[in-house]
């Protein structure tokens, strides 16, 4: 090859692309503007889930003298099925067949009016249409977990006992009792009551000794 043919062949590229030199590599720009919003559609909504009080997040499955939440009942529910338990709780309502329950009142009672009922209970009793004496406890006011308690002296602590009031109760825990079927949560038999406002035969002997 000539000199001067040498010199044509190298000076190809520039003729047909201009001096400057040309990266394969480059990518087509993307527009990242986003595209303008209808003003006919309706404004997008997002649904999430009910953040739950920060109370409920807080109750610990045992409390300081080693009775059980509710919530810590109902996560150890399979091992303690049919055992004796002590659990510290709120009552939350206490049932009277005339007025069907006595709730705490104001907000309190807003809120525990907003549960599920929960557990069924077998019409019995004494009267027709009543059932038998029960209350339910929960760990605050705003929790949706209540545990039905039945099956206790209601003569004796029925009139003792004040909702919306904090006591650490005995029992057995278990789905079944006279007169009431629950499945999900369980109830407790009730055995023994202690709070403030509870007052026992056996307290009084032993002031009377002192």
């Amino acid at each position: 090859m000539s000199f001067r043919r040498a010199l044509a062949v190298l000076a190809l590229p520039s003729l047909l692309f201009g001096c400057d030199a040309i990266d394969l590599n480059l990518e087509p720009e993307v527009d990242l503007t986003p595209p303008p919003r209808d003003e006919h559609l309706p404004p997008a909504s997002v649904n999430l889930p009910t953040v739950p009080p920060l109370e409920l997040l807080d109750t610990p499955p045992h409390l300081p003298d080693g009775s059980w939440s509710v919530a810590g009942l109902l996560l150890n529910r399979d091992d303690l099925r049919e055992r004796e338990v002590r659990v510290t709780a709120i009552v939350s309502s206490i049932y009277q067949c005339e007025s069907d329950a006595v709730e705490v009142e104001g907000e309190a009672a807003d809120l525990a009016g907003d549960r599920d009922d929960g557990p069924e209970a077998v019409l019995t009793g004494d009267r027709a249409g009543c059932l038998m004496p029960n209350f339910r406890i929960v760990d605050t006011l705003r929790s949706p977990h209540e545990m039905l308690m039945v099956d206790y002296d209601a003569e004796f602590y029925e009139p003792q006992l004040r909702a919306g009031s904090s006591y650490v109760f005995t029992g057995i825990y278990t789905r079944q009792a006279p007169g009431f079927t629950s499945t999900e949560y369980g109830l407790i038999r009730v055995t023994h009551i202690e709070g403030d406002g509870i007052e026992h035969p056996e307290d009084e002997e032993e002031a009377v000794e002192e």
